[in-house]
């Protein structure tokens, strides 16, 4: 029998579509589902193959696992002889552990349970390409605004009102917008995925 492969189309149109990453109908659960079958049934195979006495596979047994992405059910291989220990998902276990939860979980609780419980927020970034991706979770040219600043106001040892404090911070916003020549890399690509995403917001400041 055919084994159901992962629908990469599929899940590039619903991540378009702005469809849920993770939950039980989430566009990660089956592909989360297929590896780990895939894995176990790989670690079937090397179980038989390494045995001496002799054994054969068994069908399968499903269960209910939980994984950050969602719930899913998941067939589990058997094998005649009963002596396959599964690692990937161990017998009556019900939760899949991903490597940042085992690695940090009993270090980092809170930082973990709140990354996982927002994961569908933080996730939605990904349904845009590397290059619209780069400039959202890249923060140089903020900061070097802010070291700019820092070079006007550590020398000055106090200011008249916050009125003038704005004037230095504008002279220095237009003394620094003089080296803002190089043009963005990708910029018309990223342009072009803006205009589809957020067509009514992008149409108020650029004419399309």
């Amino acid at each position: 029998m055919t084994k159901p492969t992962f629908d990469m189309d599929a899940a590039i149109k619903a991540l378009r579509e702005g469809k849920d990453l993770s939950g039980k109908d989430g566009i990660l659960t089956p592909l989360i589902k297929q590896l780990t079958e895939a894995a176990m049934r790989a670690e079937q195979e090397e179980h038989l193959t390494s045995e001496d006495k002799p054994n054969r596979k068994n069908g399968h047994t499903s269960k209910t696992i939980k994984s950050y992405t969602g719930s899913f059910e998941l067939d589990t291989p058997r094998d005649r002889a009963g002596t396959l220990e599964p690692q990937i998902t161990q017998k009556r276990q019900t939760q899949l552990t991903d490597e940042l939860d085992a690695k940090w979980g009993n270090k980092y609780p809170m930082v973990i349970k709140s990354w996982g419980s927002k994961w569908p927020t933080l996730s939605a970034y990904f349904k845009y390409p590397e290059y619209v991706r780069k400039p959202i979770y890249t923060t140089n040219a903020v900061e070097a605004v802010h070291r700019q600043f820092r070079k006007l106001t550590k020398t000055k040892g106090g200011f008249a009102n916050e009125n003038s404090l704005l004037k230095l911070l504008y002279a220095g916003i237009l003394k620094a917008s003089e080296r803002w020549t190089h043009p963005i890399q990708n910029w018309n690509l990223t342009l072009s995925q803006l205009a589809n995403h957020f067509p009514e917001r992008l149409e108020k400041y650029i004419s399309l």
